[in-house]
């Protein structure tokens, strides 16, 4: 479950531990970094806040899968501080990172992102299919939110995960509940 109530506020350890006792063993959080470190500071000093972040999500135990941290669409490439971003992430908390301006597709940041084995995620809006997903590390993050999605673009999108160890795939479909149905087909083929 992609959980976005944390991008608005800090959360706090009791709401997680709460969170982690109603799920089963193997279900897995991806939790979004708060606006303030994302929007805000756009990554720039904020060892404070991410520290107290990363502090936090202890409490999801096991049933944290990964963090995802979105930046805004005019948040403009800046490989180095990136690199210090990645830096503040501990051993053992997978990070995907959603640059949302073109300019983010360089070199220096995919061998950022390889250092630490964290996640480009690949957001597909109009039902585009990448030629392939930017290789930066073992696993993958998919935002699927295309109006619809058939047998042949999910398994389209299934082929492009080949060869990773684990995936995190979203489907954004309120309606209908759609979403989930989407997500279960794409398991099925």
């Amino acid at each position: 479950m992609e959980i976005n109530n944390t991008f608005y506020r800090m959360p706090r350890a009791e709401t997680l531990e709460g969170w982690a006792a109603q799920v089963p063993e193997a279900f897995r959080f991806a939790v979004k970094t708060p606006r303030r470190i994302t929007h805000s500071k756009q990554l720039r000093d904020c060892a404070e806040e991410a520290v107290r972040f990363f502090d936090t999500l202890g409490a999801l135990g096991p049933r944290l899968g990964c963090v995802l941290v979105q930046l805004p669409p005019h948040a403009r490439a800046d490989a180095d501080t990136l690199a210090r971003f990645l830096d503040l992430v501990p051993e053992g908390i997978s990070a995907a990172f959603e640059f949302r301006h073109a300019s983010w597709r360089e070199e220096r940041v995919l061998a950022a992102l390889r250092a630490r084995n964290a996640a480009w995620v690949t957001a597909d809006t109009d039902g585009s299919l990448p030629a392939g997903l930017p290789e930066t590390g073992n696993w993958s993050y998919l935002r699927l939110r295309a109006p619809g999605y058939d047998d042949a673009a999910l398994r389209a999108w299934k082929a492009l995960l080949a060869g990773l160890d684990r995936a995190f795939v979203y489907f954004k479909h309120e309606d209908d509940a759609a979403g989930p149905a989407f997500a279960a087909r794409m398991m099925e083929l």
